[in-house]
């Protein structure tokens, strides 16, 4: 039964950590979104890194899960545009931190 998107709603993939084995499946198998067509499942989005992620709008972007229980990364590597140094932002005690790595 389909679904129809009226308000630009937001669809998030459990990792099944395997492949779809049924067909008609659609699921997310670590980085990649695959589809099982009737006799193969098969990757339709392979994630890959990306140089710069630009907002196309003011909208928030979330690293880790949006829900409860949180799921999240424990700090995140940047890299300074100016001198070109890498810090690790992380929180220790609720205080924001930004750890100069070189």
């Amino acid at each position: 039964m389909g679904r129809k998107n009226t308000n630009n709603e937001v669809v998030q993939f459990a990792d099944a950590a395997a492949s779809p084995t049924g067909a008609g499946q659609l699921q997310r198998s670590g980085a990649n979104l695959e589809f099982h067509d009737g006799s193969a499942a098969r990757t339709l989005v392979k994630a890959q890194a990306v140089p710069d992620l630009i907002p196309a709008s003011d909208d928030t972007y979330y690293l880790g899960e949006n829900s409860s229980p949180f799921k999240a990364f424990k700090g995140i590597i940047l890299k300074d545009t100016t001198d070109g140094k890498h810090y690790r932002i992380q929180v220790t005690n609720g205080v924001l931190q930004a750890l100069a790595l070189d």
